[in-house]
């Protein structure tokens, strides 16, 4: 295990050394080597995304079906990131600013599951919750939330969400949970 370098100028963090990948929340982490190809801020950050897409290449790449997911988040640096990292790992995702966007993109297009931020512009993710299950009976919906609260919690459960996560949230569980909601749609969907 080499140093990590630490840049400071990402809302992120991702490590890429050994088999850690993971999205922390507040320092971008990457290898030492990858910093000294890097002269500039963005260099670094080519160089950054160069390096999550070849590391991150792995198991989801080779899935034999791709899980539809959108992502419904207003900070547009996370929906950029996990965007792009959800998208190496083989998913096919989309990405909405907000939940009225999200609902449009969910009349036009079918996805298998919604991962979606409680605190939003306009409507929260609990408010947006009873419009998705009436829009898209189906899609199997994640709350992942930086602002976390019981109440809120328990409402994502009640109005239909299959899972409650606090951001930062590893990747790891993010595809697991993912992959389990899918799961769990498959399922549901060959019920007689």
């Amino acid at each position: 295990m080499g140093n990590i370098f630490n840049y400071q100028g990402h809302k992120g963090s991702i490590e890429i050394d050994g088999a850690k990948k993971i999205l922390h929340g507040r320092i971008l982490e990457i290898p030492e080597t990858v910093c000294y190809e890097a002269g500039s801020v963005d260099e670094l950050e080519r160089s950054f995304k160069k390096a999550v897409d070849n590391y991150l290449a792995g198991s989801y790449a080779s899935s034999p079906e791709s899980i539809r997911v959108l992502l419904v988040d207003d900070e547009e640096r996370f929906l950029a990131t996990m965007s792009r990292i959800l998208t190496v790992r083989g998913l096919d995702v989309k990405t909405a600013p907000d939940a009225a966007k999200a609902l449009d993109e969910l009349s036009r297009s079918p996805f298998d599951v919604v991962i979606l931020d409680e605190k939003m512009p306009g409507m929260k993710g609990t408010e947006a919750l009873p419009l998705i299950r009436r829009t898209a009976p189906g899609v199997e919906v994640i709350m992942l939330t930086g602002h976390a609260s019981v109440d809120a919690a328990a409402c994502a459960i009640r109005e239909g969400g299959c899972e409650y996560l606090l951001k930062p949230c590893p990747t790891e569980v993010l595809l697991d949970k993912i992959g389990w909601a899918y799961e769990r749609k498959k399922a549901r969907r060959a019920e007689p």
